[in-house]
């Protein structure tokens, strides 16, 4: 059996190893853990882990201590509270299948691992990232950052400006309200394809990565003539195409020339849209 290790500090107080059950901390340290009895890394345990945080900056990464083939499970929570988090769940050693981080107040950075994982971000500029797994992220309050990482992820701006990258997979994307940016910076093929929830043209922007779509023109607002409305390209210029009809939005590198148009997603029928909802970076 093996014992809960922090690596770094948990608010202002760093707890170090926690080894047998009688070096256990039993009041509140810079932070407290809860619901640490039986953790096992090999047998039969299967307990729930929930670790809350202070009003200060909190900095998590966990790990054990122990042989090098054992692994971390079961943890289900953490909660940053008050200051700007740094919770890092990326490492290989962990075994779970999901895991809530709840930034709370502050300016967070959460990052989640391989499971279907949940990240809050809560009040402030917070910054989530799911990595693999298919996720729910929700920046909160605040001008926030958020990214899908592999999986079919859902992914909820909430008030503020945000900025939305669902990366690899399927992914729903809902920016909230504010002057949000929904940026696509993976291949558009088949499997990529995200859906936009809410765009307004009025407020929200579509922004592509000129390192994957090489053909729709120099950096900067989309040009006028690289845009069309209907659902093919009308011309050799065309490059962005909004089909008002279904709702999709193509990218074809060679407007009507032999390559094909492809699918980068799905936003709402019969939206005004012109070329300034779009910015290559």
């Amino acid at each position: 059996m093996q014992y809960l290790q922090w690596i770094g500090t948990l608010g202002s107080s760093p707890w170090g190893d926690l080894g047998s059950p009688g070096d256990r901390p039993t009041e509140k340290a810079g932070g407290q853990v809860t619901g640490i009895m039986n953790f096992a890394v090999w047998g039969d345990g299967l307990d729930v882990y929930t670790i809350f945080g202070t009003s200060d900056a909190d900095v998590v990464f966990l790990d054990i201590r122990g042989l090098e083939d054992k692994r971390l499970i079961n943890v289900k929570q953490i909660n940053g509270g008050d200051g700007n988090d740094l919770i890092d769940m990326t490492s290989t050693r962990f075994k779970y299948g999901a895991v809530t981080l709840n930034g709370g107040n502050g300016n967070d950075a959460l990052l989640g691992n391989a499971g279907s994982d949940i990240l809050l971000g809560g009040a402030g500029r917070d910054q989530l990232k799911g990595y693999g797994g298919n996720d729910y992220l929700s920046g909160g309050n605040n001008n926030d950052r958020l990214l899908g990482g592999r999986g079919d992820d859902r992914l909820v701006g909430g008030s503020g400006n945000d900025y939305l990258v669902g990366q690899f997979g399927k992914d729903t994307l809902t920016g909230g309200s504010g002057q949000d940016r929904f940026a696509f910076e993976v291949s558009p093929i088949k499997a990529n394809i995200d859906r936009i929830t809410d765009f307004s043209v009025k407020d929200d922007s579509v922004y592509l990565a000129r390192s994957i779509f090489t053909k729709a023109g120099p950096k900067g607002t989309l040009k006028s003539k690289a845009f069309w409305n209907g659902s093919e390209a009308h011309d050799a210029d065309d490059r962005i195409i909004y089909n008002k009809k279904t709702g999709y939005l193509y990218y074809d590198p060679d407007g009507t020339g032999d390559a094909s148009q492809h699918a980068i997603a799905k936003v709402s029928k019969n939206l005004a849209m012109t070329h300034k909802d779009f910015l290559i970076f």
